[in-house]
């Protein structure tokens, strides 16, 4: 039945949605028929937007506080705090707000009521003026609210507004926070004894707290926390029965937060103390503080009776003087100390002189009196000292990487106290390492002779030594020494020599050659295919020595032929082929010639003779010339490659400097310069030359002591693109020597480099040139010609120029 009843409801359905769709295309039928009888529609374009009535909604004006626009909590006007403009308790600040319309319409007459349910927070001026906000558009409030906030407030309390918005359109409630972030933290510093008058006893005027006397004593007072201590008043409290307090009341007014230098105040008090009180005997106070707002700190001290000082090295630093300015201690570099000592006892210490000693033999004091005078240091205070001669040194070059170096601290006064001695250490970061880059060998060609470019017995030669300092500090008094003890070379001065090349920075090379240190001749003995060993040593101020073993071959020797078993044989056989060949033939031929009455000639053998010689030695000699045409060529090859090699590893430092700068202004748009050349472990001298440099090509600009950045983005791609440039290969245009990227001079032709006018890039062997023909400068052809099509002329003499008016100099044939 149910099953039914189902089919039944569906048939229904079915049969009702035919009807239906019948029913509205009869409907459409006799509308069209309509729309065709009348004669304005049928002439008329039919415009859709008149059969139906578009609605659109309209958002009505609502104001919300888009945002804090200002803290002001200075000391002028109605604010009183320490112009970090961030809220601190105990400030009064002075806030405007930004009011934002997200509705559109506008409104009028615009007020702002700001009210807090908190009650450490209070509200003098709660109501201010915005006029009106457009709609879509801000507003800021044209005066300031003032509020007040308790110093009993906590450090991340976040303190609650509400602000009622009123305007003729409408009224409306919004919200928002303030998170406090310093509090005054007073805590008790030190004191200072200012007048000793007779009490029991007599006074002895020592500015120390002694038995029986009638003391006036400033007490001192730092606010290590992040707010100003608004008001402060002290009161002084004692049980102890040797003392009697007559005066406790002090004032210490206002106490700048720990960001500021005068976070110290005193206040004045005096007490009596009792005759029968004995010495080193410690008196127990209590010191209260109370603020404007009548909040309480309170501090347990002890004053002793005829103490003594004694001193505390509170921090040391050390700052560079003479070396690389990495912020790093090297060996070789000079130092000097700053100290703050703090006297952490019980009175005051009376002419307190500071020295800086130590009993390390790599450590050079510039005087041996290393005394700084501290003055008079009271009980509790500190002071800085800065000891650019007295206390600077100078870290021996032969000082070892990691060496701990260590010092002494002594500390004397006049108070006839024991001498404080206190011990520190540093630690030696770098020191000088040595690479050999290149070791080459040049011709020396006298007047008499010429350069062939081969390794020849008896050929006098110079040569040409690259070193690399790849070590963390500066390589100082260089020498290198080139010698061997081959007895086929013969130096100019003995066995080698020395030459002093003076010093090395880190991550920087060296090109050294010399005509005499360094001249040797090879002997005229040496046998083509000889291996000469040579070794190159390296000292400099360390007195540590580094070997490098190099070696050179002998390409072409003495003719040793007639030494051989074959030439022995060929010096008895020569005269006997000589008279078979030629003598008996002669004979022979003489004999005939008589009988038959010609006449013969011996020198017509010989000629024959000597024609093919001729021959077999011009074949010879062009296989001997291109044997060494291709030794040439094979060591100009490797020449090359080893030049390659030294532009490649200056690149590849180059690219790691790059993106360590890439990587430090990603982080942030704005960067201290002493920091980014610490990040790159380069002096800031260093830095500064690699800023130049890279300021013509990367985004970046320097304001002041800062490396600013707007487009973090573009300044990332302008790296990717310096660093793809910096990986292109470059060569002399004249000779095709391998060159870098910024160099002038061609290291091999002695030409000077040719740069694109347009990319300020070498224009390398091979490339094709185009140039102006009115002032003659040269860039790539492409270059030239896209630049000639945007902007119409010369990028040097900035003439009109034609694209078709660019001379174009063919591709050079390849270097022979």
């Amino acid at each position: 039945m149910f099953i039914k009843i189902i089919k039944s409801l569906i048939k229904f359905l079915f049969l009702g949605t035919i009807f239906l769709i019948l029913l509205l295309s009869l409907s459409a039928g006799s509308i069209s028929e309509k729309m065709e009888s009348t004669n304005d529609l049928a002439t008329l374009p039919i415009d859709n937007s008149s059969l139906f009535e578009l609605k659109t909604s309209v958002r009505a004006p609502s104001l919300i506080v888009s945002q804090v626009y200002e803290i002001n909590d200075d000391y002028t006007g109605d604010s009183n705090g320490d112009a970090d403009n961030i809220v601190d308790a105990g400030e009064t600040i002075e806030l405007r707000l930004e009011l934002e319309n997200t509705g559109d319409q506008g409104v009028t007459d615009v007020y702002g009521n700001l009210t807090s349910t908190n009650p450490f927070v209070s509200i003098s001026s709660s109501n201010q003026t915005y006029i009106g906000i457009a709609a879509g558009a801000t507003g800021i409030s044209t005066s300031y609210y003032i509020i007040e906030f308790d110093s009993k407030l906590n450090a991340s309390d976040i303190i609650s507004f509400n602000l009622n918005i009123t305007a003729n359109e409408g009224t409306w409630n919004d919200s928002f926070i303030l998170t406090v972030v310093g509090v005054p933290e007073p805590i008790f510093y030190g004191h200072i004894v200012t007048n000793e008058a007779n009490g029991d006893l007599d006074a002895d005027d020592d500015e120390v707290i002694d038995p029986g006397e009638v003391i006036s004593i400033q007490l001192y007072v730092e606010n290590i926390g992040a707010s100003h201590l608004f008001g402060a008043v002290g009161y002084l409290s004692s049980t102890d029965s040797y003392v009697t307090i007559h005066d406790g009341f002090g004032s210490f007014g206002t106490i700048d937060g720990n960001s500021s230098t005068d976070n110290t105040e005193y206040g004045y008090f005096g007490i009596t103390v009792s005759g029968g009180c004995s010495l080193q005997y410690r008196i127990p106070f209590n010191l209260s503080l109370v603020d404007d707002f009548g909040h309480f700190w309170n501090s347990s001290i002890e004053l002793v009776v005829s103490g003594h000082p004694e001193y505390d090295l509170l921090n040391i630093t050390f700052e560079e003087h003479n070396g690389d300015e990495d912020s790093y201690m090297d060996a070789g570099e000079t130092w000097y100390a700053s100290m703050t000592i703090r006297n952490i006892g019980d009175a005051i210490g009376p002419n307190v002189v500071v020295s800086m000693t130590s009993d390390d033999s790599e450590i050079e004091f510039y005087y041996s009196n290393t005394d700084i005078s501290f003055d008079d240091l009271y009980a509790g205070f500190s002071d800085t000292k800065i000891g650019s001669y007295d206390w600077q040194f100078t870290i021996s070059d032969r000082a070892t990487k990691d060496q701990q170096l260590d010092f002494d601290i002594v500390i004397n006064d006049d108070s006839g106290g024991p001498t404080d001695v206190i011990s520190t250490s540093v630690q030696v970061v770098g020191v000088a390492d040595y690479e050999l880059l290149e070791f080459a060998i040049v011709e020396y060609c006298y007047y008499d002779e010429e350069c062939n470019g081969i390794i020849d017995a008896g050929d006098t030669f110079e040569a040409n030594i690259t070193i690399m300092n790849v070590g963390e500090a500066t390589g100082n008094e260089i020498d290198i020494y080139l010698y061997t003890n081959d007895q086929y070379v013969d130096f100019y001065y003995g066995n080698g020599s020395f030459n002093t090349i003076g010093s090395i920075d880190e991550g920087e090379s060296k090109y050294e050659y010399d005509v005499y240190d360094w001249e040797f001749t090879i002997s005229e003995k040496a046998r083509t295919g000889r291996v000469l060993n040579f070794t190159i040593v390296i000292i400099d101020a360390s007195l540590r020595e580094w070997h490098f073993p190099v070696s050179i071959v002998v390409e072409d020797g003495p003719n040793t032929f007639f030494y051989t078993t074959l030439g022995i044989v060929t010096l008895i056989a020569a005269p006997i082929g000589f008279i078979a060949f030629c003598v008996f033939p002669y004979v022979r031929k003489r004999v005939k010639a008589n009988k038959a009455g010609t006449a013969v000639s011996l020198s017509d053998n010989f000629k024959d003779w000597r024609e093919d010689k001729k021959k077999k030695r011009a074949k010879k000699r062009k296989q001997r010339n291109k044997e060494r045409t291709q030794k040439r060529k094979e060591k100009e090859a490797i020449r090359q490659e080893q030049e390659r090699k030294r532009i490649a590893n200056i690149n590849k430092n180059e690219k790691k400097l790059l993106k360590k700068f890439e990587s430090i202004l990603e982080m942030t748009e704005s960067v201290d310069i002493s920091h980014v050349a610490k990040s790159l472990a380069i002096s800031e001298s260093q830095l500064f030359e690699k800023l130049i440099q890279w300021q013509e090509v990367l985004p970046f600009k320097i304001d002041g002591e800062f490396i600013e950045v707007k487009d973090t983005a573009d300044f990332t791609q302008s790296v990717k693109e310096k660093i793809a440039e910096m990986s292109k290969y470059y060569t002399c245009y004249q000779c095709g020597f391998p060159i870098e990227s910024t160099s002038q001079i061609c290291p091999d032709c002695k030409s000077d480099i040719i740069k694109c006018a347009v990319c300020k890039l070498p224009i390398s062997f091979g490339d094709e040139i185009g140039s102006c023909v009115l002032c003659e400068a040269k860039g790539h052809l492409t270059h030239m010609q896209e630049w000639l099509k945007t902007q119409g002329k010369c990028p040097v003499c900035l003439q009109k120029l034609p694209v078709e008016g660019l001379m174009q100099k063919k591709t050079k044939s390849k270097k022979k």
